[in-house]
């Protein structure tokens, strides 16, 4: 939890820097419900689509494909 709670503040960091505007966040369940809790109201708001899938053993090539189609989907 400490690790995807550390990652939230860090987001919420660089979204406070300017360094994005809007995010895709894709994770595992149980990593997504605690960004959900980690995330502040703006890191929220700039958050436009969450991907509920554990990607961590996929290639870098086939993520950038699954996100693809994901939000195709939406």
């Amino acid at each position: 939890d400490r690790f995807v709670q550390q990652i939230a503040q860090d987001m919420d960091q660089d979204l406070k820097a300017g360094e994005f505007e809007e995010l895709i966040v894709v994770a595992p369940p149980v990593a997504l419900g605690v960004y959900r809790k980690a995330a502040s109201a703006k890191l929220q708001q700039a958050t436009v689509a969450e991907i509920n899938k554990d990607l961590t053993k996929h290639a870098a090539a086939d993520v950038a494909e699954i996100v693809v189609k994901a939000l195709e989907g939406a």
